[in-house]
């Protein structure tokens, strides 16, 4: 019962969209954005499993409101333009992935969470298949720079790829 408890308290830290249709509703209008920074204000985590939204003012309101409201962990996959080609049940899989990445233990202990996300890029950068692994779909904004592991290259570490 304590663990039903502790898993109800740690889901309400994140919050996560996998509808694409969802997201760019909120970012359509002030007021709709509002909604969202509200949604926000008490979240460790935002995770976009659907792609960053098409238009290039409605990412630039969501970066904006992430920033405002300082989410510590914002994650989310590159665009379904920039996927490198992967058929659908590839890109499902690794939206499952991703959608299974954070488990209610991770929450407790932020640098854990970016430990575990980082050690999953690592590993993924040296896959000979790296095109078809999570992390090298991952795309992520960390409210601290200095959690950026430094042995990573940098081309890994730019958000400039949608």
């Amino acid at each position: 019962m304590g663990d039903n408890k502790k898993r109800n308290k740690n889901s309400r830290k994140k919050l996560a969209f996998e509808d694409e249709d969802k997201l760019s509703t909120l970012l359509s209008n002030s007021q709709q954005r509002k909604q969202l920074g509200i949604k926000l204000e008490d979240k460790m985590i935002l995770k976009i499993s659907c792609g960053l939204p098409t238009s290039q003012s409605k990412r630039f309101h969501l970066f904006k409101i992430i920033l405002e409201n300082g989410v510590p962990l914002c994650l989310w996959i590159k665009s379904k333009t920039k996927r490198d080609k992967l058929d659908d049940l590839h890109y499902n899989f690794l939206v499952n992935k991703l959608n299974n990445l954070i488990e209610v233990e991770d929450l407790q202990d932020v640098n854990r969470l970016y430990a575990k996300i980082f050690d999953i890029r690592k590993r993924h950068l040296a896959d000979t298949c790296k095109k078809r692994c999570l992390g090298y779909h991952l795309r992520i904004l960390c409210d601290y720079t200095e959690r950026r592991p430094i042995n990573l290259p940098t081309f890994n570490q730019l958000i400039t790829n949608y």
